[in-house]
């Protein structure tokens, strides 16, 4: 019998979570100005996660998504 107590965790899908990084991380890898990633975090543009208490962090694809979205004439408010 296979005994998974041990195994990473995994989402629906099967794979593994992806890491939450800060505003300024996100900002960073991304190359773009932490107030246009903060301004798009405090509208609601892209969700924000807060473990513990913990400043604002957010998941990498879905700050990206939304640039994306916005490079092709999507709905978001935000400009990148």
């Amino acid at each position: 019998m296979h005994n998974d107590h041990n195994s990473a965790p995994r989402t629906f899908d099967g794979n593994p979570p992806e890491k939450l990084l800060t505003l300024q991380q996100a900002a960073d890898l991304l190359g773009i100005p932490i107030w246009k990633v903060r301004r798009a975090a405090k509208s609601g543009v892209f969700a924000t996660y807060h473990v513990a208490n913990s400043r604002a962090l957010v998941n990498l694809s879905e700050v990206v998504a939304t640039i994306e979205a916005s490079k092709v004439g999507g709905d978001n408010d935000v400009t990148f």
